[in-house]
Protein backbone atom coordinates (compact mmCIF):
# COMPACT_ATOMS: atom_id res chain seq x y z
CA UNK A 1 0.00 0.00 0.00
CA UNK A 2 1.09 3.45 -0.85
CA UNK A 3 -0.88 6.55 0.44
CA UNK A 4 0.16 10.29 0.94
CA UNK A 5 -1.16 11.90 4.20
CA UNK A 6 -3.97 14.55 3.20
CA UNK A 7 -2.77 17.69 2.10
CA UNK A 8 0.83 16.48 0.65
CA UNK A 9 0.02 17.54 -2.86
CA UNK A 10 1.12 14.94 -4.65
CA UNK A 11 -1.13 15.74 -7.61
CA UNK A 12 -1.16 14.92 -11.12
CA UNK A 13 2.42 14.44 -11.42
CA UNK A 14 2.37 12.51 -8.03
CA UNK A 15 -0.03 9.78 -9.15
CA UNK A 16 1.29 10.04 -12.97
CA UNK A 17 4.55 8.85 -11.75
CA UNK A 18 3.25 6.24 -9.54
CA UNK A 19 0.93 4.71 -12.49
CA UNK A 20 4.14 4.38 -14.44
CA UNK A 21 6.63 3.25 -12.19
CA UNK A 22 8.35 -0.42 -13.00
CA UNK A 23 9.17 -0.31 -9.40
CA UNK A 24 6.02 -1.38 -7.89
CA UNK A 25 5.00 -4.45 -9.49
CA UNK A 26 3.28 -5.84 -6.26
CA UNK A 27 0.93 -2.22 -5.18
CA UNK A 28 -2.66 -3.13 -5.40
CA UNK A 29 -3.78 -0.02 -3.08
CA UNK A 30 -3.46 3.16 -2.91
CA UNK A 31 -4.52 5.82 -1.19
CA UNK A 32 -4.14 9.56 -2.15
CA UNK A 33 -7.04 11.76 -0.16
CA UNK A 34 -7.30 15.16 -0.74
CA UNK A 35 -3.55 15.83 -2.72
CA UNK A 36 -4.67 17.81 -5.80
CA UNK A 37 -4.96 15.14 -8.01
CA UNK A 38 -7.21 16.13 -11.06
CA UNK A 39 -8.75 14.90 -14.42
CA UNK A 40 -5.36 14.34 -16.09
CA UNK A 41 -3.92 12.58 -13.04
CA UNK A 42 -6.93 9.84 -12.97
CA UNK A 43 -6.74 9.73 -17.20
CA UNK A 44 -3.25 8.63 -16.62
CA UNK A 45 -3.99 6.32 -14.12
CA UNK A 46 -6.61 4.52 -16.00
CA UNK A 47 -4.39 4.29 -18.57
CA UNK A 48 -1.05 2.58 -17.26
CA UNK A 49 -1.10 -1.24 -15.98
CA UNK A 50 -1.31 -0.12 -12.24
CA UNK A 51 -4.93 0.19 -13.00
CA UNK A 52 -5.82 -3.18 -14.39
CA UNK A 53 -3.85 -4.27 -10.92
CA UNK A 54 -5.28 -2.05 -8.45
CA UNK A 55 -7.71 -3.20 -5.34
CA UNK A 56 -8.32 -0.12 -3.62
CA UNK A 57 -7.89 3.13 -4.48
CA UNK A 58 -8.80 6.39 -2.65
CA UNK A 59 -9.31 9.73 -4.20
CA UNK A 60 -11.39 11.64 -1.98
CA UNK A 61 -11.71 15.05 -1.43
CA UNK A 62 -10.00 15.74 -4.94
CA UNK A 63 -10.12 18.26 -8.17
CA UNK A 64 -12.21 15.61 -9.84
CA UNK A 65 -14.73 16.54 -12.44
CA UNK A 66 -16.83 14.08 -14.59
CA UNK A 67 -13.90 14.13 -17.08
CA UNK A 68 -12.27 11.49 -14.19
CA UNK A 69 -15.84 9.79 -13.85
CA UNK A 70 -15.50 9.39 -18.21
CA UNK A 71 -11.60 7.89 -17.36
CA UNK A 72 -13.35 5.49 -14.67
CA UNK A 73 -16.23 4.54 -16.92
CA UNK A 74 -14.43 4.03 -19.97
CA UNK A 75 -11.34 2.05 -18.30
CA UNK A 76 -10.43 -1.05 -18.72
CA UNK A 77 -11.45 -4.00 -16.93
CA UNK A 78 -9.57 -3.96 -13.10
CA UNK A 79 -9.46 -5.42 -10.36
CA UNK A 80 -10.80 -2.51 -8.20
CA UNK A 81 -12.47 -3.79 -4.85
CA UNK A 82 -13.04 -0.86 -3.12
CA UNK A 83 -13.14 3.12 -5.04
CA UNK A 84 -13.63 5.94 -2.84
CA UNK A 85 -14.16 9.40 -4.69
CA UNK A 86 -16.27 10.74 -1.96
CA UNK A 87 -16.09 14.51 -2.31
CA UNK A 88 -15.71 14.83 -5.77
CA UNK A 89 -17.80 17.39 -8.12
CA UNK A 90 -19.71 14.86 -10.26
CA UNK A 91 -22.97 15.58 -11.69
CA UNK A 92 -25.87 13.17 -10.59
CA UNK A 93 -25.40 11.59 -14.63
CA UNK A 94 -21.83 10.75 -13.80
CA UNK A 95 -22.56 9.34 -10.35
CA UNK A 96 -25.11 7.58 -12.18
CA UNK A 97 -22.10 6.43 -14.65
CA UNK A 98 -19.92 4.73 -11.73
CA UNK A 99 -22.55 3.50 -10.05
CA UNK A 100 -23.58 1.11 -12.94
CA UNK A 101 -20.14 0.70 -13.77
CA UNK A 102 -18.74 -0.31 -10.35
CA UNK A 103 -22.04 -0.96 -7.97
CA UNK A 104 -21.09 -1.23 -4.71
CA UNK A 105 -17.74 -0.80 -4.79
CA UNK A 106 -17.72 2.68 -5.11
CA UNK A 107 -17.90 4.90 -2.42
CA UNK A 108 -19.23 8.61 -3.53
CA UNK A 109 -20.87 10.00 -0.08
Amino acid sequence: MIGWAPGSAAGNFGLGALASSEYLPTLIELNLPANEVGDEGVGRLVASPLWRRLRRLDLSYNALTDASADHFTNAPTSAIEHLDLQGANFSTAARRRLTRTFGDRVELF
